[in-house]
This record gives C-alpha cells, sequence and structure tokens, in this order.
C-alpha cells in the first residue's frame, strides 16, 4: 500500500477521535480540535496528513483552509459523508457538539419494521465478558469509560509507524473503545451507527476514492471534492463486491464416523480461515486494507472496493487461481462465485431511491448465473485428464488419494492434527507453501496454515516464507497480527460416546441446526419503512447489522453455553446440582447459522437458550429457526447432517392464520422441528405449550406418584397415537385406573385430580393431542434407564 493510501486511510480511522476526549460537563464542543489535540500530545511524532485529517475534515473548514491540493484531508471530507449516507452539516453549518451523554441506540430499533427506542450501555467491546444486549433502563454516562478508552488508545499511539502493520493494530483498538460510541448525537433518533461502523466505513470508502482517482490521474482533490461536488457524488468510484463458496455443508459433513467430532470442527474451522485467508489474499493484490470488508461467514463476503480496470483484472484472477485451487485438491466439491456491482457515491447513499437494494439484487444475479454455469469446457476436461494421486479411497473423506498407514488423505491427516489445535490454540500462522512444517495445512495461493502459541509466532514471523497470522477471540491483537477471528468453539466433551454419556435419562446426542430467518431481505429491504421510505438504508447500517450478528454467533454464543440458563426439562432438579455448562460442542457457529452437537437434553435446553438470547438481541427484528435430531453416537455423520438439514427447512415452512391470540397476525418460520414433522412447533408454543404446560405437568405429576411406572406412560402415547375413537375411550378407562386408592394421601389425590383433568382435555383437541405426545416422549427419554429399549422417535 502506497504511503498516500496508508496515511489517509490512518486519517480516515481517526478523524472522529475527538469524541473520546471527556469534556467534563459531557459537551464535546469542538470534536475536531480535541482530536488533534489529542494526538499531538499523545504521539508527537504523527505525521501531518493524518493530523489534517482529523482537524480539517469538515467541508467549510477545508473551504477556508491553505492545504495542498492532494492533502488527504479533502477525500476523508468526502469518504466521511458516503459513510454517513448524509451530510450532517448542512447550510454552511460548522461542525456542532458531540453530547457525550447520549447512549448508542440498538441498529435493530428500525430493522424489519420495528419501532424501538432501546440503547446499549456504554462500554469496551469485550465479548469474553458478555456483549450489551440492548435495554430500555436509563442510560448512566460514566466518566471513567472515556478515560479508559484514551488509555487503550494512548498505548497504540505510542507505537505509530506508517504502516499496514500498525494500521490493522489501530483498526482493533478503535473496534474495542468506539463500538459502543454513537456517531452522532445531532438527532436522538438517528443514533444507531457506532463510531466504529462510521470511521471503518469512512477508512473503506477513502481507500477506494484514493485508487479510483489515481487510476484516472486526479490528484487535485481539493477541486473533485469542493468544485465538483455533483461530479464527486455521481462518478462510479466504487464497486460493490460479493463472494460466495457453494459446497461447504458437504465438504464438512461428508466423512465417516471416525474421529467425527473432532473432525468436524476442524474442517468446519479450516473452511472459516481458509475464507479470511482469501480475503487478505484478494487484499493484498489490490493493496486496500480490511477496512473495506463489509462482512464475511458462513462462506459469503461483501467488501466495497474501487472501481478500476485493475481491481476486476485482479478479482477475475484471484476466483480463476482459487477455483482451479479447489479443483486441484477436492474435485467440484467446493466452487467460489463472484460478483460486482458499480456504484457511485450517490447510490450507496441510496440515490435514487431503491437503488441500494438494486445493486443487491444485481451481486445476486451474477453469483447465481455463476453457480449454475461453474465450470468452462476447459475445466471440465481439465478434471477429466486428472489423475488419481493414490488408489485407495481415505477412511475419513472417502476420496481416493495417497493414504498414509492410518488410511488418511494429507489433507484429513493434516486436519487431524489440527483439531486439538484449534481449541488449544491462540494464533494461527500463514506461510509459502513451500516452508516444511509437519501436519500444516494447504491453503489457496500457495500457502499453507499452521496452529501455534505466542512463543511460536514470536519465533517463527522472522523466518522466510511467514505472510501473516491471526489471533483467535482476543480484541486486541499486537502489531504483528493481521487480524483477529471470532470464533464460536465452545466444547464439552472430544467424542459424541462421550458426550452421550453425560446425557440424562436415554444415552443419546442430539444436533441442532439453527438458522436465521429471511436474514438476505433483512440486509436488502430491512431498513426501508411506510414511514420513512429509505432514510434508513445505508451501506454503514448494513455493515454493523452484519457485525451484530457475527458478535452473536461467534462470541456471544460461547457465553450463552457456558452460562445456560434453560431448565425446562428439569434435569438440574434430578440430579441436584448447579452446574450450568452445557454438555455440548459447537461444530459450527458463524454469521447467520449454528450447528450444535451434544448430550440430547443439554442440545434442547441450549437451542432454547440460544432462541430467548437472539430474539433479547435483536429486539424482536430477527427469528431463529431450526430443527432438532436424536441419534445413537455412532449413526453417520453425514446421515445426521442431512436429516437435521430437512428438519431444519421444515421448520422455516412454518406458517399458520392465527395470532397466539394476540392478534398479531400470520406467524411464519421462527420455528423448531424437534426429532420429526409431527415435532414443527413455534418456539412460543414448545416452549409454552409442550414444555411449559404439558412437560410441566407430567413431570410434577410423576415425581410425586410411585405406584406408576414409565410402561403407563407407554400405554397412554400408544392410545394417544391413535385417532380412533374406541383408542380414545380406552384412554378415560386408562385414566381412571390409575386413579390413587382411598388413603393413599391428600396429596396424591389432588395430584391425580390436577393431572387427569388436564389429560381429558387435551385429549379433546388434535393439537393438545399432538404437542402431549411430544411431552411425554420428552419425559421418556428423560426418565429412562440406560439398559431399557425406547419406543419413542430416535433413530436406530
Amino acid at each position: 500500500m502506497k504511503e498516500e493510501q496508508l496515511r489517509l486511510s490512518i486519517g480516515s480511522l481517526l478523524h472522529d477521535i475527538g469524541k473520546i476526549v471527556y469534556s467534563g460537563d459531557g459537551k464535546q464542543r469542538n470534536p475536531s480540535r480535541a482530536g488533534a489535540e489529542l494526538l499531538k500530545r499523545l504521539q508527537p511524532s504523527l505525521d501531518s496528513g493524518i493530523l489534517d485529517c482529523v482537524f480539517s475534515h469538515d467541508r467549510e473548514m477545508l473551504r477556508d483552509s491553505e492545504l495542498e491540493q492532494d492533502n488527504p484531508a479533502y477525500l476523508c471530507c468526502l469518504a466521511k459523508q458516503v459513510a454517513a449516507a448524509v451530510d450532517r452539516r448542512k447550510g454552511g453549518e460548522r461542525e456542532e457538539e458531540f453530547d457525550q451523554s447520549l447512549p448508542l441506540r440498538s441498529i435493530f430499533n428500525r430493522l424489519n419494521g420495528k419501532n424501538g427506542n432501546a440503547h446499549y450501555e456504554r462500554v469496551l467491546l469485550n465479548p469474553k465478558a458478555g456483549i450489551p444486549y440492548p435495554t430500555e433502563e436509563a442510560f448512566r454516562s460514566d466518566a471513567g469509560f472515556f478515560q479508559e478508552a484514551e488509555g487503550r488508545l494512548e498505548r497504540v499511539l505510542k507505537d505509530f509507524t506508517l504502516s499496514e502493520e500498525y494500521l490493522y493494530s489501530l483498526l482493533s483498538v478503535l473496534e474495542e473503545i468506539l463500538s459502543y460510541l454513537p456517531l452522532d448525537t445531532k438527532k436522538r433518533e438517528d443514533t444507531d451507527i457506532s463510531l466504529y461502523d462510521h470511521v471503518k466505513m469512512t477508512a473503506a470508502v477513502a481507500e477506494c476514492l484514493f485508487q479510483a482517482l489515481e487510476s484516472r490521474g486526479i490528484r487535485d482533490y481539493r477541486s473533485y471534492v469542493l468544485e465538483q461536488e455533483e461530479r464527486a457524488w455521481e462518478d462510479r468510484n466504487f464497486l460493490l463486491f460479493s463472494m460466495d463458496v457453494s459446497g461447504i455443508q458437504d465438504f464438512i459433513y461428508t466423512i465417516s464416523s471416525e474421529g467425527a467430532l473432532k473432525g468436524l470442527r476442524a474442517r468446519s474451522f479450516y473452511l472459516e480461515l481458509l475464507m479470511e485467508h482469501v480475503i487478505d489474499e484478494m487484499l493484498q493484490r489490490l493493496s486496500l486494507s480490511r477496512s473495506v470488508l463489509i462482512y464475511a461467514g458462513g462462506g459469503h463476503s461483501y467488501l466495497l472496493l474501487p472501481n478500476t480496470e485493475q481491481c476486476k483484472k485482479e478479482l477475475n484472477e484471484l476466483q480463476k487461481e482459487l477455483n482451479h485451487w479447489f479443483m486441484e485438491q477436492f474435485g467440484v466439491a467446493l466452487y467460489m462465485a463472484c460478483g460486482y456491482a458499480e456504484c457511485s457515491a450517490k447510490q450507496l447513499r441510496n440515490e435514487p431511491d431503491g437503488a441500494y437494494r438494486v445493486m443487491f439484487l444485481q451481486l445476486s444475479r451474477e453469483i447465481s448465473e455463476q453457480k449454475s454455469h461453474r465450470y468452462t469446457v476447459s475445466d471440465i476436461l481439465s478434471l477429466n485428464r486428472q489423475k488419481r494421486r493414490g488408489e485407495r479411497e481415505c477412511e475419513i473423506c472417502r476420496r481416493m488419494e495417497k493414504l498414509d498407514d492410518h488410511g488418511h488423505c494429507p489433507i484429513c491427516r493434516a486436519l487431524l492434527g489440527m483439531s486439538n489445535k484449534i481449541l488449544e490454540e491462540e494464533y494461527f500462522l500463514i506461510f509459502r507453501e513451500d516452508v516444511p512444517y509437519p501436519d500444516a495445512l494447504p491453503l489457496p495461493y500457495g500457502k499453507a496454515l499452521v496452529a501455534g502459541s505466542r512463543e511460536f509466532l514470536e519465533r517463527e514471523k522472522c523466518r522466510d516464507g511467514y505472510i501473516r497470522s491471526y489471533r483467535k477471540n482476543q480484541i486486541q491483537v499486537q502489531k504483528d497480527v493481521t487480524a483477529k477471528l471470532w470464533v464460536g468453539d465452545y466444547h464439552s466433551k472430544d467424542t459424541f460416546e462421550d458426550l452421550a454419556k453425560e446425557a440424562e435419562g436415554i444415552e443419546r446426542i442430539a444436533v441442532f441446526r439453527g438458522d436465521v430467518d429471511n436474514l438476505g431481505h433483512s440486509f436488502v429491504n430491512g431498513f426501508h419503512s411506510e414511514e420513512l421510505g429509505s432514510r434508513y438504508e445505508t451501506l454503514s447500517r448494513t455493515a454493523a447489522l452484519s457485525r451484530q450478528l457475527s458478535l452473536f454467533f461467534k462470541c456471544e454464543v460461547n457465553r450463552i453455553l457456558e452460562e445456560g440458563s434453560s431448565d425446562s426439562l428439569k434435569c438440574r432438579k434430578r440430579k441436584k446440582r448447579e452446574e450450568k455448562r452445557r454438555d455440548v460442542s459447537i461444530v459450527y457457529s458463524g454469521g447467520d447459522d449454528i450447528f450444535l452437537v451434544g448430550a440430547w437434553n443439554d442440545v434442547l435446553e441450549a437451542s432454547i437458550d440460544i432462541h430467548t438470547a437472539f430474539l433479547r438481541f435483536t429486539e424482536g427484528s430477527l427469528s431463529l429457526s431450526g430443527g432438532i435430531g436424536i441419534y445413537r453416537p455412532g449413526y453417520p455423520i453425514n446421515r445426521i447432517a442431512l436429516e437435521t438439514a430437512e428438519l431444519e427447512d421444515y421448520a422455516k415452512r412454518a406458517a399458520d392464520p392465527g395470532s397466539a391470540g394476540k392478534g398479531a397476525g400470520k406467524r411464519e418460520k421462527n420455528a423448531l422441528t424437534l426429532f420429526e414433522e409431527e415435532g414443527r412447533y413455534f418456539w412460543e408454543d414448545f416452549t409454552g405449550s409442550v414444555l411449559g404446560e404439558k412437560y410441566r405437568k407430567i413431570e410434577e405429576y410423576f415425581s410425586l406418584t410411585k405406584n406408576h411406572g414409565k410402561a403407563f406412560l407407554y400405554h397412554i402415547l400408544e392410545l394417544l397415537r391413535s385417532e380412533d375413537r374406541i383408542n380414545r375411550a380406552r384412554f378415560v378407562y386408562f385414566l381412571s385406573r390409575m386413579e390413587p386408592e382411598e388413603g393413599e394421601g391428600a396429596e396424591e389425590a389432588e395430584a391425580y385430580r390436577s393431572f387427569s383433568g388436564e389429560m381429558y382435555r387435551w385429549i379433546g383437541e388434535r393439537e393438545d393431542r399432538r404437542q402431549l405426545i411430544t411431552a411425554i416422549c420428552l419425559y421418556i427419554y428423560r426418565s429412562r434407564e440406560r439398559e431399557e429399549r425406547n419406543g419413542g422417535y430416535e433413530n436406530e
């Protein structure tokens, strides 16, 4: 990256830093001046071009300045306006005061038709301590926050160098200190963009402007920004770029059951890091920073790039190289589709109305077109000419390869070696592929992946062939680390068998697959409303939304599983334990979906915890649907993945015309399919009617009475599953036989009256009967002794 671009990028990241300078009365009257003074005090040798971006990024100040025509402050000014999507100081206004007493409002307040009024507590971002949830409680501004933020900034400024390494460490610190500080306080209803999301987007726009203008030989930034304002907004200086990897699910789950849990985690993490590597290789070739990355997760990514012929050429070459590498390594299992839409600053501001949505639709069409025409004739001929590298089938992935003595291909062997390190190690290093390391994992573009400790990084980063490194689940990164990786890596046990042994009752594992409903629609149309039109449809809001979702699924989910709260099955009561950690392991948890495996009862409880937390985190503006299957530990993992995917898909098709008695309109999605299609429920019905009502009544009664074993429940279950009137009569007769005899105690008699009364009522309604069947099955699973056979749902 050229020094001029580095100067502009760092200056853009710091342009609003004065808002963290505490002013005593909470009113920062001139953030630009405060920011420049702060930077001069903390780092006297700071580059003058960077200080100009901080002190003179206001349009009217620039008009009055005597800065050189190619000063980066001009591009910073335009980039700031594009990032904010609206010029906040129209009519010649100078910069107004920043009210430090106002909180950051929730990005979910106006998503998908909501009109919320929640805000966030003002804290430093620290996912290990928990992520703030939106709240409507009274906000209290704390001077200690500003002092702590300034201290963090001082530490990073002491190491200032005009380098890409420094830019990445600065980006990390700014995320930590600015994530819960609002961009603007001029209009209270518009304070839902964090200062971090704004400065990061400002830097992205600035870098793109720099390269786009340079490609056309434009160096007079003053004239372009101040005197040719209309042209500056209408020139198509940007590419909204997206890439999407197909085949991820099959790659992860098409393995044998040998060491399946470790293998699943390793393959999932490998693909996640592979995508990060692809992004960084792209940015390196394009001479751009991670500021331009809008979203990455689950094999999808969006970036803002400069609209230059060189950029388009590089993107084309990068895609070709990657897909060629995929074919060499994995045949046709994986494929990368890419697309971009040329756009102007005005279009990024959603002018004309609807322009923003048109860009995303264009991207979607391009990617769909590429997926339907993946390979050229030469690609197909190349695949047919490929020689098998071995004549035996890998015992794990089933590919024909040259195998080791254990029957494993090179990649599966390396993944097995990596599986423990994914959980244990904090640093992941990228080297040239010719650097010899045992069990190094191959990566595209002639690179390889190695995991290690801090000491390993310190020792190996000076080695010839070292490229970059990543740090896992730590908010702060050193100057020699390219980026942090948020990873949902919670785990309890290392094998399916060990997880099954921790189950309550029946010794089975369960798998939960969950996915956010209608997320694509929310990204493209979620901030549009009838009242305000497209006012809130901005790239900054899209970026803020995606970052919040990534924080939830990659960070917060670890804490949710660590501090499990739901006890709907009453397992803690039976075990008489306070232990809250779930006996589950995350296989994958990314931008909008999750795959959990664990002891069957903890998987069910964990799914409730995650759904409850997600609704609270998003203020109900988004929902989550999923499927849960229950299995023997040795059941084939590829079948588990396929069956739970079908359960999840069936949950997403849930719809009814009712409104749960609240007149709220038709319900759709936001559902769980438990074990089979008959077990599909809206979450509120499952937690309220199935668990909170019917399961609870069964558990209360059978925990009190000692006269009736589970044989009674099996018999009731058989009768309930029949629609025959005779069986309904037999059901009533059977219940009457359960009535306690005289002298058995008033408490048991009252419990029977309550239990039988509810049973008589529930058998009369089809939906109640269906819910009762599910509740009885769950109770049988929970109460079953290990040696019993089961007549319920689970796969044998």
